[in-house]
């Protein structure tokens, strides 16, 4: 360390006593989150009597997430509570465990597996497609959620014994992750274990994809000839210094990272799309010529991808704005120095891609949708430094080219056939602030093309 570090970073204003800022973080986090960016580079957030650090500059964040001396683990408030449902799967694992489970499930994510993957999410985001009729309106959120799961269900879990224990699975999710905010936000114990209606919904649901798990980490352990699917070459892989493969326990816990990862990101990603398209006609009909004239009204394949380039733009700009994972955290494993201050081992750390995305001398107008922002003749090195959506370093999401292969597919079947708007007098779309960013409600009204 160098220079003459200052005392202790300022708290955000607003904490109340014995209670930090536990409650306006959870009726109003990002007013929260918004009036700690603009206090400083690095400010303190009570959650009841414990501190976090939140960092608010990118270039700050960038050294948290490049991590190059082992100075930050996944841990902090966030963390903890997703770990509480992921367990210690490869999303939440510290790093000595990170070392041995990154290689081994990226057996299941290599590259040369998306060409038998992308017909099962074309043939997903079809069936969705199909359902719908003309003049209907749709629950938007809940149909990219469900054609998320099927996809995940589909390319993670290719044989189901008695064909409902993946429906089971993915019918636990979305609960699961709705109550993990609220143990994110509150973290006192005791209060999840009160026989409250969410909790005890909570309850169920975690048992129920237990069960399902079980059975069918059982089912494929018995098989003599594994299908070629995620799930098989997470269970095939071997350990490169032992040679030992995952444990039954290690499994489950990666099927509740993929199919969490898998499902409620790339359906928030999708849903908030499609609501921006909605809003911007003239980006909606830059994307239907394209889709019109790469793919001819035929499914996309993998090859089709390369070329739809406005397609993806349009994707990374929503997931600027809208970045599933709005507020992440880690955990100091020793004194460590961020910008003026010292951080004590043990310390939280907080940053949200939500406000780094929204950096103004990175993006310019940083409301306004603007999909030619990512033009590559135009980004800049200060735009790849905020943008974090898919993490950093050695813990990059380890599915990000698999979910934006989904959702580029999902996305150009689905605006190939129907127009979405939403319905007259509708209520204004707002955040809902959970784990994942995800839309307070999206009907939406489809008409043909």
């Amino acid at each position: 360390m160098t220079g003459q570090p200052t005392d202790e970073a300022p708290v955000t204003p607003g904490a109340l006593p014995g209670l930090g800022h536990a409650i306006r973080l959870l009726r109003d986090p990002l007013g929260l989150l918004g009036a700690a960016h603009r206090a400083g580079p690095v400010v303190r957030i009570m959650l009841g009597t414990r501190t976090a650090y939140l960092v608010t500059r990118p270039s700050l964040v960038r050294s948290i997430l490049a991590n190059p001396d082992g100075s930050f683990d996944k841990g902090g408030p966030v963390m903890n509570a997703i770990r509480g449902l992921l367990g210690n799967g490869l999303l939440t694992c510290t790093t000595a465990d990170h070392v041995r489970q990154r290689p081994m499930m990226q057996e299941a994510f290599q590259r040369t597996r998306l060409d038998r993957y992308a017909p099962l999410m074309a043939a997903c985001a079809a069936e969705t497609a199909d359902r719908w009729t003309v003049g209907q309106t749709v629950a938007l959120d809940a149909e990219m959620l469900r054609t998320a799961i099927n996809v995940a269900c589909r390319t993670l879990i290719t044989t189901d014994p008695d064909g409902t224990l993946t429906i089971e699975m993915a019918e636990a999710i979305p609960e699961l992750v709705h109550g993990l905010f609220r143990r994110t936000i509150v973290p006192a114990a005791w209060v999840h274990r009160l026989p409250s209606p969410g909790n005890n919904r909570y309850s169920r649901s975690e048992q129920a994809l237990v069960r399902a798990m079980r059975a069918i980490v059982a089912h494929y352990r018995g098989l003599e000839a594994p299908p070629d699917d995620l799930l098989s070459h997470i269970m095939g892989a071997d350990d490169a210094v032992t040679g030992q493969r995952m444990s039954d326990a290690e499994v489950e816990d990666q099927i509740r990272t993929v199919l969490t990862a898998g499902t409620e990101t790339t359906a928030s990603l999708l849903a908030w799309t499609f609501h921006l398209l909605a809003r911007h006609p003239d980006s909606e009909r830059l994307l239907w010529e394209e889709i019109d004239a790469e793919l001819g009204g035929r499914l996309p394949v993998l090859a089709d991808l390369g070329r739809l380039n406005y397609t993806k733009r349009v994707l990374t700009e929503a997931l600027r704005l809208y970045p599933p994972g709005w507020l992440l955290s880690r955990v100091t494993t020793a004194a460590v120095r961020i910008g003026d201050y010292v951080l004590e081992p043990h310390s939280e750390v907080l940053f949200s891609p939500y406000f780094l995305h929204r950096e103004e001398e990175a993006f310019p107008e940083p409301e306004r949708f603007i999909p030619d922002r990512w033009l590559p003749q135009v980004v800049t090195a200060r735009q790849r430094e905020a943008f974090v959506a898919m993490g950093g370093g050695r813990r990059k999401c380890i599915g990000d080219v698999f979910g934006m292969t989904e959702a580029t597919i999902v996305l150009a079947v689905i605006a190939a056939r129907w127009r979405l708007r939403p319905p007259e007098r509708s209520a204004p779309v707002t955040p809902a602030l959970r784990i994942v960013l995800n839309p307070t409600a999206l009907p939406m009204v489809a008409e043909p093309r």
